[in-house]
């Protein structure tokens, strides 16, 4: 049976929020465990997380991609009509694939979420950071609460020190290939002109892919923008590549257990490599296990749920020194479904098992 986790009661956290979950184990008895508090943890920057609205209007969203120029240069075959439909690619793309793939930028999200095009279902974050001195057993929080910090343009300004300010980041010559004829820092900063071809709040609306954040901070000191702090509740998607590793000179202390939520859906390289794990329990919300995530420890237990579709190479990797006494690994999943067993361990006396208890690799 795949151990899973559940969200069981909140708490305010010291740090944002934490969980009270409840693992499930074998026996069916549930044990109340307290998750780790999220000060504990460093977040990748909370990003949305988009889908297709099903109830668009077809013409609005083929006329916004027409106006956004995702038309040019379609594939034979492909339409904008396929494509807002769901049924059809652009750039052998669906429209569901490239908002996972974030291939808009945040001004185009924004005019598509304004359009009805696409939804936002809430924000996701990843893990990208451990601190050790929190402890060896680690209850991973499927959520926390943080802020997101956009910027808009100060109306109150002073002109000449914006025009000042561009100059010295810009360059005082307006050159063709970033300033369009006609485009003046007077009118940028004014509101009423363009640079780049974009006004300058809707650069400031392209986040980090616009001025970049060192720029940011520039501006904002210089009085020309201002920060706005907005909080949000993020989903925790993502462990970060070697964010638990026990490599010289980076961490001290082992991990010895840890309980992933199911809300994650990928772990990174080498997350837990080096470590004193002695059993895992991988959440039916996992699809993506990466190059050797579990690599230098000593499991004797695996057991990986449903949502499974991919596992890299010595991801459980197993020889004299790393999960030595790992036998058997358990997938709640038919074997055909998956592929490269033997890439997973790279070891002998392995046997990984499917659904119904079919053998899907021994050696």
């Amino acid at each position: 049976m795949v151990l899973t986790t559940e969200e069981w009661s909140s708490f305010a956290g010291s740090n944002g929020l934490s969980f009270k979950i409840k693992v499930e184990a074998n026996e069916g008895i549930w044990v109340e465990k307290e998750a780790t508090p999220a000060s504990c943890f460093t977040f990748s920057t909370p990003t949305p997380k988009y889908v297709k609205n099903p109830n668009m209007d077809i013409n609005v969203c083929v006329n916004k991609f027409t106006e956004m120029g995702l038309n040019n240069n379609l594939q034979e075959g492909e339409t904008l009509e396929a494509f807002c439909n769901g049924i059809g690619t652009i750039y052998e793309s669906t429209l569901q694939e490239r908002l996972d793939n974030n291939n808009f930028y945040s001004s185009e999200l924004t005019e598509l979420e304004t359009a009805g095009i696409i939804t936002n279902t809430g924000y996701t974050t990843s893990i990208t950071d451990y601190d050790t001195s929190c402890g060896i057993d680690v209850v991973i929080p499927s959520k926390i609460n943080t802020e997101i910090v956009t910027y808009t343009r100060n109306s109150n300004m002073d002109i000449n020190a914006c025009v000042s300010k561009f100059t010295e980041l810009l360059g005082e010559e307006v050159e063709e290939e970033t300033v369009d004829t006609g485009e003046t820092y007077e009118a940028f900063c004014n509101g009423t002109g363009t640079n780049w071809g974009a006004t300058l709040q809707e650069i400031l609306d392209m986040g980090d892919e616009g001025f970049g954040p060192s720029k940011l901070i520039e501006l904002e000191t210089a009085g020309i923008i201002v920060s706005n702090a907005n909080p949000v509740q993020a989903v925790v998607r993502k462990i970060g590549d070697k964010v638990f590793a026990n490599i010289e000179e980076w961490k001290s202390d082992y991990i010895e257990s840890v309980v992933i939520p199911d809300t994650v859906t990928t772990i990174g390289s080498s997350v837990f490599f080096n470590n004193q794990l002695t059993s895992v329990i991988i959440p039916n919300s996992v699809t993506e296990i990466e190059f050797g995530a579990f690599n230098g420890n000593q499991l004797t237990s695996v057991t990986i749920g449903n949502g499974i579709t991919s596992v890299g190479s010595r991801a459980f990797y197993k020889d004299s020194s790393s999960n030595t006494g790992l036998t058997t690994i358990t997938m709640d999943k038919a074997c055909s479904t998956m592929s490269g067993y033997n890439n997973w361990t790279s070891g002998n006396n392995i046997t990984i098992y499917g659904s119904g208890n079919e053998v899907c690799y021994s050696n």
